[in-house]
């Protein structure tokens, strides 16, 4: 939860979502300043299977989110991480790689 912002210059070709995404080229921002988040995605996201299991048994909780950005490039369909950061009061996400639209 919280307000997204964001800025995307893409252009593409095709006759479907999924021609247009794997032709993609250009570039996306996005941020998110003082929202909340699911505890259970956030672990998921760090991929800390144990605090997953612990935070299942009380239920999930929202927990405040000081701040998300992404900054990814686009090419022929491949994006790439240039920076995409998590931050709450306990812990910084940084994540990196590509996804490959085009297949």
């Amino acid at each position: 939860m919280g307000e997204i912002n964001g800025e995307t210059s893409l252009s593409a070709t095709g006759n479907s979502i999924a021609s247009l995404l794997g032709t993609a080229n250009g570039e996306m921002k996005l941020f998110v300043n003082q929202g909340s988040l699911s505890k259970l995605l956030l672990e998921e996201m760090s991929l800390n299977i144990g605090n997953v299991i612990l935070t299942c048994l009380p239920g999930d909780k929202r927990i405040k989110l000081n701040c998300m950005a992404a900054d990814l490039s686009m090419t022929r369909g491949m994006n790439q991480t240039r920076s995409f950061i998590i931050g709450t009061d306990d812990v910084i996400i940084t994540v990196s790689g590509t996804i490959n639209l085009a297949h």
